[in-house]
């Protein structure tokens, strides 16, 4: 790039500094990298998958400690990732309705506006957006593999595309037939294909929130509107992202 760029007589150019990203995940039933465990659990698999998604992405990417479900214990260490000068701090689970679901009230406790909290999407509904005082962007995403994954797929993914002037990504529409929730857009994990006669997608099977095989057959998203706009045409994405760089 260099190269061709000093072919051409450029001597100056405009460059972003890449995000600083810090993931980790909240739960008293997981089991780290070391081995430790808060309590008897599952393997903690979405803080791992979602450094590695950050660094697909072109982006600085930090591992924190994974924390127990304790909001006081949550929002010491979100005011701690802050002062280290994140730009992006990322958290699975803890963003449900549920009674150990600690992450908003953590928020909460340190001044954070919260932008909004459940988006009409499956799987993935309980993600959240909000920012820190200080400017830090935070998105606490859910705690099912394929929930976070998406959530960082199209949101975190988005904001770090606007952070290096990236326009918005685009999808491709296409002309497929599959199911359609009555109110919420379902992101289906595909295979696709192309063709002379355009792109063709396989819908696989296993479409559930925590299965994470399919994941490994797929190298698409197809993002069905609900059944109350079928105006709109699906969109397939790539399964995971473009890059930023």
């Amino acid at each position: 790039m260099i190269g061709a760029l000093r072919c051409c007589g450029v001597t100056q150019v405009r460059v972003a500094e890449m995000p600083k990203v810090t993931v980790f995940s909240t739960g008293d039933e997981l089991i780290g990298l070391d081995g430790s465990i808060i309590d008897e659990g599952v393997h903690d698999s979405n803080s791992s998958m979602i450094v590695a998604q950050v660094r697909e992405a072109g982006a600085q990417a930090t591992l924190a400690s994974q924390l127990p479900d304790d909001a006081a214990s949550i929002a010491n260490a979100i005011r701690a990732m802050s002062a280290k000068r994140s730009h992006i701090i990322i958290s699975t689970g803890g963003v449900s309705v549920g009674e150990r679901d600690y992450v908003p009230a953590a928020l909460e406790a340190c001044g954070a506006t919260i932008h909004f909290h459940g988006v009409y999407m499956r799987p993935g509904k309980p993600v959240l957006f909000a920012s820190l005082p200080d400017g830090t962007l935070f998105f606490g995403l859910p705690g099912n593999p394929v929930a976070a994954y998406l959530g960082f797929r199209f949101f975190a993914y988005a904001a770090l595309r606007s952070m290096v002037g990236l326009a918005p990504e685009v999808g491709l529409e296409i002309d497929v037939e599959a199911p359609r929730h009555a109110e919420v857009t379902r992101f289906l994990r595909v295979r696709s294909t192309f063709s002379s006669c355009g792109p063709r997608v396989e819908l696989l099977s296993e479409q559930q929130s925590h299965r994470m095989r399919p994941l490994l057959a797929a190298n698409a998203w197809l993002a069905m509107p609900p059944q109350r706009d079928l105006s709109r045409k699906p969109i397939i994405y790539p399964l995971s992202c473009l890059g930023v760089r």
